[in-house]
């Protein structure tokens, strides 16, 4: 029997640091740990999870209010029966987990980190938990209202290694019997890499340029409502920069319907009586199809763009229907929808730039030398905590786990000193990139030129 414990931490940091708990809020009580544990139902009766909330804390000096310290265990039992909310914390667990071979058993005894037991058990281990956390979190988020806990995401290779998601997204430990040390289940060395790609469209030109202005000059109405459509793609645009990809494709697939139906009522009044019945039909159509026919009859977009936008469908429907998240794949359709948004709704223009901390010098040619190429948006540092060596945006970024997921500049003292480990074979090759090193002190962000200076 393999024992394992676990932590997720449920920080959101896209919600502002005055308000922002560290996990589910509680009314006048606080879970006592372990004791109260919620027991997971099992399949097989040999198998055992308990998730629970640890009772963090202590009384502060001021207001006699409670605040949550994951290093101290003082709640008082009677001043925090009259506090309004409390703080949760991270969600923990354990799980006794019976399914282990014995040359499983041997390799995390000896700790061959990268063998191949190792990683077929901690593949196994992170299936095996990902389901039942998940839906407990989303359980809290929907059903008991409490939307700022962060969403725990599966395990993608592409983007971060087994060892890391063990390490930094569950917090791994493991032992054999209650009455040994824990220590850390790591499958794989813990790395993270993750690639931006340039700026999605016109790159940089997606940003308000002059003749967006003269249009803007000769065509602006504040007494011409702004269609429907038009707002919800505004809106799933934003939440795409987010990162709410699910909701974004969910909004972006709406205002389609809307751009659909607008370029039909738009035309309504040229149509005869029997015309206009039979263009009510085709809103019985699937969506799909009403796009492949108005699309196709019209020539509004590209035979590329369609195929892409119908796809782009699909991801939607999976989202809604079998609440998969979209995948890197399925990201690469999603302009094809804002695109069919713009031809429906016969838009001169329509914009979606991302919104970054870079910026560079171009020549009126556009595409000129990057002067500065440091490409982070702030969402990268809400989801790992980590050393960086970026280079221009051609090459994107390797960026290597360093301590644990979600750290900020200033706000942790737990990470410890790290330095970038390994360097993109690419990145190496380039004479001008920039180089940002976290130590201890994360106060203070050292920028070093890593080789040449912009």
């Amino acid at each position: 029997m393999l024992i394992l414990s676990f932590r997720v931490d449920l920080e959101n940091y896209e919600i502002d640091e005055l308000v922002r708990p560290k996990g589910p809020l509680f009314h006048r009580w606080l879970p006592a740990g372990r004791s109260e544990a919620i027991v997971v139902p099992m399949e097989d009766n040999r198998d055992r999870l308990d998730l629970w909330f640890e009772r963090k804390g202590y009384v502060d000096d001021f207001g006699g209010f409670i605040r949550y310290d994951r290093k101290r265990s003082e709640v008082d039992v009677e001043v925090m029966k009259l506090k309004a909310h409390l703080d949760g914390g991270p969600l923990c667990g354990e799980l006794h987990y019976a399914h282990t071979t014995t040359t499983e058993l041997e390799a995390i005894r000896q700790d061959q980190v990268g063998s191949e037991e190792y990683v077929a058990l901690g593949k196994r281990i992170v299936d095996f938990l990902f389901v039942p956390l998940s839906e407990f979190v989303e359980l809290l988020r929907n059903q008991y209202g409490q939307y700022w806990l962060r969403e725990l995401r599966p395990w993608n290779a592409e983007t971060q290694s087994l060892g890391s998601y063990c390490a930094h997204t569950l917090w791994l430990e493991w032992r054999e019997a209650e009455n040994q040390s824990w220590r850390k289940f790591q499958p794989t060395i813990p790395t993270g890499v993750l690639t931006e790609p340039p700026l999605p469209g016109r790159e940089w030109a997606e940003y308000l340029t002059e003749s967006d202005w003269r249009r803007i000059q000769e065509n602006f109405n504040p007494w011409q409502n702004m269609p429907l459509a038009l707002r919800l793609i505004g809106r799933a645009h934003e939440l795409r920069d987010l990162g709410h990809l699910k909701e974004a494709f969910v909004q972006a697939v709406s205002a389609l319907e809307l751009s659909i139906e607008y370029f039909l009522i738009a035309r309504a009044n040229e149509q005869s009586k029997d015309g206009r019945s039979a263009m009510n039909r085709l809103f019985d159509l699937p969506l799909k199809t009403q796009i492949w026919i108005l699309a196709t009859a019209s020539s509004l977009v590209s035979q590329a763009t369609l195929e892409d936008a119908l796809k782009a469908i699909d991801a939607r429907n999976d989202i809604v229907h079998e609440g998969k998240h979209p995948t890197y794949v399925d990201l690469k359709k999603f302009s094809a929808l804002l695109t069919c948004v713009k031809a429906f709704l016969g838009l001169d223009e329509l914009k979606t730039p991302l919104l970054v901390t870079s910026n560079e010098l171009t020549s009126p040619g556009y595409g000129g030398r990057r002067a500065m190429s440091f490409f982070i948006r702030s969402s990268v540092f809400s989801s790992i905590h980590c050393c960086i060596a970026c280079a221009p945006l051609t090459l994107g970024f390797d960026i290597l786990i360093s301590h644990r997921p979600d750290l900020r500049l200033g706000r942790s003292e737990e990470a410890p000193n790290a330095r970038p480990l390994i360097m993109n074979s690419a990145m190496n090759k380039k004479k001008n990139c920039i180089g940002l090193s976290i130590g201890k002190d994360f106060e203070k962000a050292v920028f070093r030129s890593v080789r040449g200076y912009l």
